[in-house]
């Protein structure tokens, strides 16, 4: 009994090509461990060495991301006529200054009455609105 029996030519195709996928992917994982010394406590990641020879090595992304952006907060968990300057500055493309003009503008209006309101934030326009929106409530 064949492992393609009943299987449209297609079907076989894509079964092959998987296979070869993940033979491929275990045999370049297994010889990225033989040929890569392990990284000992006492080095360090990056050299702090300045040398000629090419780039300055950086840190991984996943650590400058991880410093710079705060998480997002759950949909719908941030009142936008509750929330503090922190709070705001979770959204998605609003930073300090945004943040503090939509204080400013709940201030002055005597709060949101809709989330459309945003629109009237300077700053905020309609693609920023739109990442906003999930994010907000009244």
């Amino acid at each position: 009994m064949s492992f393609f029996q009943g299987m449209s030519g297609r079907q076989k195709v894509a079964t092959t090509g998987l296979v070869a996928a993940s033979v491929l992917a275990v045999g370049f994982v297994g010889q990225r461990q033989l040929s890569t010394p392990p990284q000992s406590a006492a080095q360090p990641l990056l050299s702090t060495s300045r040398t000629t020879d090419g780039p300055t090595p950086r840190p991984p992304v996943a650590s400058i991301k991880s410093e710079r952006a705060p998480a997002r907060p759950a949909y719908g968990s941030v009142s936008l006529n509750r929330a503090s300057q922190q709070e705001l500055e979770t959204l998605p493309r609003v930073g300090p200054a945004i943040a503090q003009r939509i204080i400013a503008y709940r201030q002055q209006n005597g709060g949101f009455k809709t989330i459309d309101e945003l629109d009237n934030v300077k700053g905020i326009g309609p693609k920023t609105l739109a990442q906003i929106r999930p994010y907000v409530r009244l």
